[in-house]
């Protein structure tokens, strides 16, 4: 899924559209084998959307200093 998101993808079928056309490219994007849209459907139906919480809140923190960052620099 997280491939999905870096490649600004628009749904699960785009995502697996785009993995599929570049199967011989995902063993060095360290994803390996294609799995099937199902199998992902799945995965993202039990996970928990905690898990990005970390994430999520790094690149806000990111984002406000590079606004303060920015103010600064144009003022």
């Amino acid at each position: 899924m997280a491939f999905g998101q870096i490649t600004n993808r628009e749904s699960l079928s785009d995502t697996m559209l785009c993995l599929k056309a570049n199967a011989d490219k995902t063993y060095h994007l360290g994803i390996g084998e294609v799995v099937s849209k199902s199998t992902l459907s799945t995965a993202n139906e039990n996970r928990s959307s905690l898990i990005y919480f970390d994430l999520a809140m790094l690149l806000i923190e990111q984002a406000k200093q590079l606004y303060i960052w920015l103010i600064l620099v144009v003022n």
